[in-house]
């Protein structure tokens, strides 16, 4: 109910819900959440690792995109990843497959989500290729150590590389997240100016972190 609550005071600000975590499966009334956002008219994005989403083929249909995070397609790499064991990574690519066979039918938007690692740039494009095969969205960023980029990145021709492919991708037509400005700042790496008002992070317990989570000042 508190939850209800909630979503119904966001729609008074936004249309727009993007739903993370920690892990939003873990909850095991998400799918009645997920309906109150279509009768109250709040778009919904599920960003989950997808698992157990067989079992829970109605999220598909009730979330207006469906964000799966995904590293590698690797069984071996991901177990690593996972740090668990090689069922539970079965058990993720199994999941993905399901999502991507199933996904027309239940009128699912599917986009594969991806931090590039240092050393692991051919698994970001092993799933670039992948969504362009299947016709999915494709979402990326680097990864970030506090408010940086990691420095392993910075100069890696292959990580370049993978970049530009993405970027010739989107040229193409194919779903590339992000514009063309933004791609070429994260394979650049230019200085920049930070922009705290646009994202003021709201913490599960009510306080506000402002400008924003990574300084974490300001809070209210």
């Amino acid at each position: 109910a508190d939850a209800i609550r909630l979503l119904s005071l966001l729609r008074a600000a936004t249309d727009t819900l993007d739903i993370g975590g920690g892990e939003p499966l873990c909850r095991d009334d998400l799918e009645e959440l997920l309906t109150h956002c279509r009768r109250i008219g709040l778009r919904a994005v599920v960003n989950t690792k997808g698992i157990g989403l067989e079992e829970r083929p109605d999220l598909l249909r009730l979330a207006d995109a469906v964000v799966l995070s995904v590293d590698t397609l690797d069984r071996g790499r991901l177990t690593a990843l996972l740090g668990r064991d090689e069922a539970m990574a079965d058990r993720a690519l199994r999941n993905l497959e399901f999502a991507v066979r199933n996904r027309i039918r239940l009128g699912a938007r599917l986009v594969l989500g991806a931090v590039i690692l240092p050393g692991r740039v051919e698994d970001a494009r092993e799933i670039l290729r992948y969504c362009v095969e299947h016709g999915l969205g494709f979402r990326f960023s680097p990864e970030i150590q506090g408010m940086a980029v990691n420095p392993a990145l910075v100069g890696d021709p292959a990580y370049r590389g993978f970049v530009e492919e993405a970027l010739q991708r989107k040229r193409e037509g194919h779903a590339i997240f992000g514009t063309r400005q933004y791609l070429e700042g994260i394979r650049d790496f230019p200085p920049f100016r930070c922009y705290p008002f646009l994202l003021p992070a709201i913490r599960p317990d009510g306080r506000i972190c402002y400008p924003c989570l990574e300084i974490g000042k300001g809070e209210v």
